[in-house]
């Protein structure tokens, strides 16, 4: 198998804003020169495919730089007669404030170091993250996605394929899977956490100090904490908890996946006394006002 190497580069405005369609192969995207988006494309070329796989790279009138793998014999995304497609694989360094709109298919995706929006839709790809700020949209068919190092908002889709986010600060985010698994650990910040699941299971590890309300909303599922619970309440295929008081809003809604929101940090696991129970304390003659006051303030 021959390769056909193009190689590209593009003076842009800041922020740039970059366009990548790929239907087989990677794309692999870094961080380079303040104004300036490079792209490398290495075409895996054979007998069956050379000349009708294409590659188009060019720039558009408001600075945006586009990237498309494209194939003389397709329609609505299908590749007619019997020619096999060759792989592309892309290696691209754009400015650090950067947005993408990026689509693939068979693809794997690797991007780090950005502040931007991200757009990205993959079908048969697994997507890898780091160091990522900005809002988040990520949809995935078949493929997972693992990030670490990402701050902002999240809009997460997935069908057949694990999340696995590490080191996240997401002020927001609303998860939506099938048949993977979810494990996020983050700050918990304004909120709210949604997630929504068919068979998955969602862990979400958090500080020490998280104060949180959790729904969770299942035929089957199980609901798991290390966190004080200050108020708990059960129904017929719900379950809700006020961890450490309660605060962000934290759900599950789910078939038959489970919820559990832990701390990876050491806290004392001690009864929590609610406000209500202090004052009932001191009407008993239990305790003193000034006593009432020191516990109202721990």
């Amino acid at each position: 198998m021959a390769q056909e190497t193009i190689e590209k580069r593009f003076n842009v405005p800041t922020p740039a804003v970059l366009k990548v369609n790929n239907i087989s192969g990677s794309v692999d995207i870094g961080t380079g020169d303040e104004g300036v988006i490079h792209i490398r494309a290495v075409k895996n070329t054979h007998p069956e495919g050379g000349e009708t796989t294409q590659v188009e790279i060019s720039q558009e009138e408001n600075g945006a730089v586009s990237v498309v793998t494209k194939y003389k014999d397709q329609y609505l995304g299908w590749v007619i007669g019997s020619e096999k497609v060759c792989d592309v694989d892309y290696v691209i360094k754009a400015p650090r404030k950067c947005s993408f709109v990026i689509h693939g298919v068979s693809d794997d995706v690797h991007m780090v170091g950005f502040e931007g929006e991200l757009k990205l839709k993959n079908v048969s790809g697994d997507i890898s993250l780091q160091d990522i700020m900005g809002s988040l949209s990520l949809d995935t068919v078949s493929g997972d996605i693992s990030a670490v190092m990402i701050n902002g908002e999240g809009q997460i889709k997935s069908v057949s394929g694990d999340i696995d986010l590490q080191d996240a600060q997401l002020s927001s985010v609303h998860v939506t899977t099938v048949s993977g698994d979810v494990s996020l650990h983050t700050k918990i910040l304004k909120g709210p956490y949604q997630f929504n699941t068919v068979s998955g299971d969602v862990q979400l590890l958090v500080p020490g100090d998280t104060h949180c309300n959790t729904e969770l909303h299942s035929l089957s599922g199980k609901f798991f904490t290390n966190l004080p619970v200050s108020e708990s309440r059960r129904g017929i295929g719900s379950n809700s908890a006020k961890l450490q008081g309660g605060g962000v809003e934290v759900s599950l809604k789910s078939i038959s996946g489970d919820l559990s929101v832990e701390t990876i940090s050491d806290i004392p696991q001690k009864l929590v006394v609610t406000p209500g129970e202090i004052i009932s304390k001191v009407e008993r003659g239990e305790i003193s006002v000034d006593e009432a006051v020191l516990q109202l303030k721990k």
